[in-house]
């Protein structure tokens, strides 16, 4: 039996099941909003279907609610930032910001983000470059846990780019480096990735400027 559920009661029992994890209402709303956007554009996988996991790893401390990433290195463009094992969710979000602000002012802007837990889809990142009129390729690593003939064990780690497809329609092409996706094998753990990447571009006029962000 299928049963549908109205978005806004979604996104509000997501918010409070966060809350009662020890997020503030911000950070809350926040994270919330992106489970149920992933799920409402398709992605189940990576949005109610991994929400419990995510409660489970922050009340069982694999995850502090209260980390943020910060940044621990800089080289003009570039950008090292550290996660702290706080929600990957909130630390890509900042991080591909910041990736937009570097770009702005330098042409090229790179961040890359470490020791963070679990990003999501990587298409919301891909979807907020857009947002802010660039073109974003996202990427991440992960352990090597699926197995594809002949190779003995390779990550499932998602290509991503990001770009306005139209004015009311951005475009999110999607690729993995593996044929099966581990979301979609309950047999297998949630999995965290240990670094995170993305890359954008903007036009202003004849010049293109590129955003590297994590």
């Amino acid at each position: 039996m299928t049963f549908r559920v109205p978005y806004e009661r979604m996104l509000g029992e997501f918010e409070r099941a966060l809350a009662d994890s020890g997020f503030d209402q911000a950070d809350a709303a926040a994270l919330a909003r992106v489970f149920a956007d992933n799920t409402c554009d398709g992605v189940a996988s990576h949005g109610i279907n991994r929400f419990p996991g995510f409660v489970r790893d922050v009340r069982g401390g694999r995850l502090d609610p209260a980390a943020r990433a910060e940044r621990v290195a800089a080289l003009g463009a570039l950008e090292q930032w550290d996660g702290h094992r706080g929600p990957g969710i909130l630390n890509a979000l900042a991080c591909m910001d910041r990736a937009v602000e570097l770009a702005r002012e330098h042409a090229v802007g790179a961040v890359a983000l470490r020791n963070t837990s679990h990003w999501m889809r990587a298409g919301t990142y891909g979807l907020r470059a857009a947002a802010a009129g660039c073109i974003g390729l996202c990427w991440t690593n992960t352990t090597r846990l699926m197995g594809d003939y002949p190779l003995d064990k390779v990550s499932c780690a998602p290509y991503l780019v990001g770009m306005d497809g139209s004015s009311s329609s951005p475009a999110t092409p999607w690729a993995s480096a593996s044929s099966l996706s581990t979301a979609r094998m309950t047999r297998f753990p949630t999995i965290f990735s240990i670094r995170s990447w993305s890359l954008s571009s903007r036009s202003s006029g004849d010049n293109r400027r590129f955003f590297l962000g994590a």
